[in-house]
């Protein structure tokens, strides 16, 4: 699979910036998908966002196969708020597992730390990334 130069930010599938019914976030997967768009970004932070892509992703899956697309999604930062930041080893577990069910997929292509200059850089570095090469080690995240 080549991967596109540029890829989908799906944070509006949140509906943050207006409504987002299932329907139009399908048409908008599906219209990406068909264009050479083949990367698509979301996050736990962004509302239901992971749930509504996966759920495109699962409708169109007969004509878009896991093959034909990557998923980059993130983790650590949950809500506003600075107590809303978690890196530990069993959040960053948690977390791509849960992304990965909301997604429907069996492993991550892409798993991003999120706003990292909120928080303690060390436990990032010393915690969260050891953790996550762990979960790449398991086949749970690609990159």
């Amino acid at each position: 699979m080549i991967q596109s130069k540029i890829g989908l930010g799906c944070g509006v599938f949140s509906g943050a910036y207006g409504p987002a019914p299932q329907e139009a976030v399908e048409d908008t997967v599906r219209t990406a998908l068909s264009r050479g768009i083949t990367l698509f970004d979301t996050s736990p932070y962004y509302n239901d966002s992971e749930i509504k892509l996966g759920a495109a992703l699962l409708a169109l899956r007969t004509e878009f196969p896991r093959s034909t697309y990557k998923i980059c999604t993130k983790l650590g930062r949950y809500g506003l708020h600075k107590a809303n930041f978690d890196y530990s080893a069993e959040r960053v577990a948690a977390s791509v597992h849960k992304s990965m069910q909301r997604l429907h997929v069996d492993y991550l292509d892409i798993v991003l730390c999120h706003d990292v200059e909120f928080v303690d850089f060390d436990q990032v570095v010393d915690v969260a990334l050891p953790k996550l090469f762990e979960l790449k080690q398991q086949g749970l995240v690609r990159q």
